[in-house]
């Protein structure tokens, strides 16, 4: 899980700076992606296509790409779990320049009590239906009818025979033994308790 800090410097000097001194870091590796203004004609859509290559998300890739139009150094680091701060750090030093409201998006992500898994790993939720297969295979979680989906395939619901695996199988149903397989196959315990 990687952290993504995106800072727009004023000149590729500055920028330089900064990525030198997060290159002393090995943790940073190939996490990082610098994006500045070339010689000659340069769209619009080359400079998103080149920002979102890096890892970010297309429609801040579309803003950034303005600054760098305008002269601005974009720099950006996908910092590994736990050096985030420390990469926030050496990037804010650099003197940065504002990139706009929007640079806090990627700053802080937003925790989500319902998707903690999702939250935790900065994964975008794949759907917000509360019932996907449900809705996937056409069968409704609720019916009316009172017949369930065994029923649909004409499994029964509640088996109507007095035997049930666990009898046909030998072992009882319910059991007073604190370990009965254990005392089946005659396997020792690994505690008394």
């Amino acid at each position: 899980m990687a952290e993504t800090l995106i800072r727009l410097y004023g000149s590729q000097t500055a920028a330089r700076g900064v990525v030198a001194e997060l290159e002393k870091y090995r943790t940073f590796g190939d996490a990082i992606f610098v994006v500045s203004p070339r010689e000659g004609p340069v769209t619009r859509d080359e400079l998103v296509d080149e920002i979102a290559r890096a890892y970010v998300l297309r429609s801040l890739a579309t803003r950034y790409a303005d600054g760098v139009l305008r002269g601005g150094t974009l720099t950006i680091v996908h910092a590994p779990f736990g050096s985030a701060a420390t990469a926030a750090r050496i990037m804010d030093a650099g003197s940065p320049i504002d990139a706009g409201d929007f640079a806090s998006e990627y700053r802080y992500r937003e925790w989500d009590e319902a998707t903690p898994l999702s939250s935790a790993w900065g994964l975008p939720v794949l759907s917000d239906d509360p019932a996907p297969w449900s809705r996937i295979w056409n069968i409704p979680c609720l019916t009316r009818s009172g017949s369930t989906t065994f029923g649909a395939f004409g499994v029964p619901e509640v088996s109507g025979s007095s035997s049930s695996k666990s009898s046909s199988l030998g072992l009882p149903l319910l059991s007073n033994n604190p370990a009965p397989l254990s005392s089946i196959f005659k396997l020792p315990l690994l505690t008394r308790w």
